[in-house]
């Protein structure tokens, strides 16, 4: 019987959680983390003892891919290929905005996931394509304009100046348990990532200041 430890860290909410073959998940998260790299590994810990399971019972190890922050981002997907490594278990990579849309409910061709980028622009994911980098301006905005569309996360708020009769979800907020139901179909049907390989989709390079 599979159990899954999936790790989300993509935003200021620092979560975990254990699902089962019988698709019960078990959650644990911190939602104002100010240090991903000390409330991580506290936060396995009791979802692992809640669960009533040791390490060496994990059967695969799933983290949230991105966008989304570049340091928890970087922590979460360490600590993932550490556990995956040492345990000899696969590893499956979620795209951020994906698990989003899919705690949505809602038909994937009409579901916007919208995580905040800072500056104006945004994290956008619409149906399946490709989550990407995206300026929020009136042209831009406009294009998703049909009724049918519903945006969605916190950041879906930004779009409302340009599109105020737009549909909204916005108490949806990146979650581990999402990231563990999605690694659920993809563990059975064996879809794993290269552990060697496999990389944090910042989509955009990180703002790096260098001082003189």
């Amino acid at each position: 019987m599979p159990n899954i430890l999936a790790i989300e860290t993509s935003t200021h909410i620092c979560s975990v959680a254990i699902i089962t073959d019988n698709l019960s998940v078990q959650q644990c998260s911190i939602a104002y983390t100010e240090s991903h790299a000390s409330d991580l590994h506290p936060l396995i810990e009791q979802c692992l003892n809640l669960c009533q399971l040791q390490f060496n019972q994990l059967s695969a190890i799933a983290v949230s891919i991105g966008p989304g922050s570049y340091t928890g981002l970087r922590i979460g997907l360490s600590s993932a290929k550490a556990f995956a490594y040492s345990l000899a278990i696969p590893i499956i990579s979620i795209d951020t905005l994906a698990a989003m849309q899919y705690q949505a409910a809602t038909d994937i061709a009409n579901t916007i996931a919208l995580l905040d980028a800072r500056h104006n622009n945004c994290y956008l994911k619409h149906s399946n394509a490709p989550s990407c980098f995206f300026e929020i301006n009136k042209n831009n905005v406009e294009q998703f304009a049909d009724k049918n569309n519903i945006f969605v996360g916190v950041a879906s708020a930004l779009f409302l100046p340009f599109l105020p009769n737009a549909t909204t979800i916005q108490h949806i907020a990146p979650s581990a348990e999402s990231i563990a139901l999605l690694a659920m179909k993809q563990f059975d049907n064996q879809l794993f990532d290269n552990l060697a390989y496999l990389e944090p989709n910042y989509i955009k390079p990180a703002n790096i200041t260098i001082k003189k």
